[in-house]
């Protein structure tokens, strides 16, 4: 086989791969994407401190009944506290401050909501719609995992 050859049979192997990306589900094309532009490189992530669902004993869910979980984030400027239900997120900042909250589902949904200077923040979820927030405060842009009530 000549070097030539070679050179056809790997462009021909590149086209096949290239021409097979409709062969991948449109959501987790979406999920990618939504992903991937989510993903700032000056971003930092916000450490989950703990959950306090967890750390009170509360842990163990009932199926009729959705508890709350109370979880807390900490980075290097701002810490975040959010209660976590089936059908809502609500939240502070601290210290409290202005700041645009992003919430970035995994479907590729993208929600904006903006915090007055008491650093409370609420909105809805979609039942186990996994999402994450984006705190922007104007000098430091933070994220947290990826949550699922």
């Amino acid at each position: 086989m000549s070097w030539h050859d070679e050179d056809e049979f790997l462009l021909q192997q590149l086209r096949v791969a290239v021409e097979g990306t409709e062969l991948i589900p449109s959501d987790f094309a979406t999920a990618a994407e939504a992903a991937l532009s989510w993903r700032t490189v000056d971003a930092e992530l916000l450490l989950r401190a703990e959950d306090a669902t967890l750390a009170t004993g509360a842990g163990a869910r009932n199926l009729e009944e959705f508890e709350p979980q109370v979880l807390e984030f900490r980075g290097r400027r701002i810490s975040i506290e959010i209660e976590l239900t089936d059908n809502r997120v609500e939240g502070r900042i601290l210290p409290a401050q202005p700041c645009r909250v992003t919430k970035a589902s995994r479907a590729g949904d993208v929600s904006h909501f903006e915090m007055d200077e008491s650093g409370s923040f609420h909105f809805p979820v979609r039942g186990h719609e996994t999402f994450q927030l984006q705190f922007d405060a104007g000098d430091a842009l933070q994220v947290t995992e990826w949550l699922t009530p």
